[in-house]
């Protein structure tokens, strides 16, 4: 269909190159904040929660950037093969990453409200994080049933399992549970010194 404005294609390829780039920018803003958090944390290399004067991670900018970087490697290698591929795993990576928000959710939510701590309510909860459960749980059962991205999903599943069992590994390490105190053990019952001999209150005789 034409639509009889000239250069229309050219107006419509610089739209979405800049909402390439506007996307770009969020992503690579929010990678480099994590990154940084994490490191804070200890769950990430330290150099990571380096900042620079303007108190900007600049070194957590520069890794994601880097990542982000590497991944066009593979497209240029095998050309209309890695995106794809890469797409695809990235959205079944994405329903672990939800799946594992709203399960948390459903776990913490009731311990705020436990200790009081409680500060923002989520309307229609707990149907609400469960449906969002079910729905996610369905989808990864179709990917699962369909031919064309069952291997993305296990790359993804074995990836997300991988990636938590380090996780807790390094949270065990990090917060060991304290040693179990072992009761001394019972000591003799100390015996009472006798009671000094009472001097005789009869007189000395010769």
């Amino acid at each position: 269909m034409r639509l009889g404005i000239p250069h229309a294609d050219v107006v419509t390829q610089a739209v979405i190159l800049v909402a390439l780039l506007s996307a770009l920018n969020a992503n690579m803003y929010g990678t480099s904040r994590m990154l940084y958090s994490l490191a804070e944390r200890g769950e990430a290399p330290r150099t990571l929660a380096r900042r620079t004067r303007r108190r900007v991670p600049a070194r957590a900018v520069a890794a994601a950037s880097a990542v982000g970087f590497a991944t066009v490697v593979p497209e240029a290698v095998f050309p209309g093969a890695a995106l794809p591929l890469l797409a695809k795993a990235m959205g079944a990576t994405m329903l672990f990453m939800w799946l594992a928000l709203a399960c948390s959710h459903l776990v913490l939510r009731r311990s705020l409200e436990r200790t009081g701590r409680l500060v923002l309510r989520t309307r229609g909860f707990p149907a609400t994080t469960r449906t969002v459960i079910g729905a996610i749980a369905a989808l990864l059962v179709l990917m699962a049933l369909s031919p064309a991205t069952r291997p993305q999903l296990l790359t993804s599943a074995a990836l997300s399992a991988a990636l938590a069992l380090t996780g807790a590994h390094r949270a065990r390490r990090r917060h060991p549970h304290p040693a179990r105190r072992t009761a001394p053990p019972p000591s003799s019952p100390s015996r009472e010194p006798d009671p000094p001999a009472r001097a005789s209150s009869a007189p000395a005789t010769d």
